[in-house]
């Protein structure tokens, strides 16, 4: 059976745990456009990242850490389609990075990370923004 919660799913049979999270280059422009725009205004962009998107080399050394043994460990690119830009990131980003900002400057920091993200993520010719979503699977053996 499957365990779900914020951007991971977790299966544990016998000694094995499987899992699904999301890795280290998701959304890598969005967040790198995220940060730059808010240290221009002179807020530490660091301090509001509530994000940890492990690469796959992380991600072995926490399951070490956890007594597993990784069998498996894996990234998969998984495009997404966010039909505006804009929107996608007042939702995942609204309640930290943007959090205290007035309507004026909320919508001037947006308006950045869009442009900033139009060359990566924008395609012209549909008019669809397509994300770079990047899944991380693993497979952990319990040491006995």
């Amino acid at each position: 059976m499957w365990a779900r919660w914020a951007g991971t799913e977790t299966a544990k049979v016998g000694n094995l745990s499987i899992r699904r999270e999301v890795a280290n280059t998701l959304f890598a422009v969005v967040r790198k456009a995220l940060h730059a725009a808010l240290e221009r205004r002179g807020i530490n962009a660091a301090a509001r990242d509530p994000w940890f998107f492990p690469s796959a080399e992380e991600y072995i050394a926490v399951l070490r850490s956890a007594s597993l043994v990784p069998a498996h460990v894996t990234l998969h690119p998984r495009p997404t389609l966010a039909p505006d830009l804009a929107a996608w990131v007042r939702l995942f980003a609204g309640h930290n990075f943007l959090s205290g900002m007035d309507v004026e400057e909320e919508c001037a920091v947006v308006d950045e990370v869009v442009e900033a993200c139009r060359e990566t993520y924008r395609d012209e010719a549909s008019g669809k923004w397509i994300m770079d979503y990047v899944r991380l699977r693993f497979v952990g053996v319990k040491e006995e």
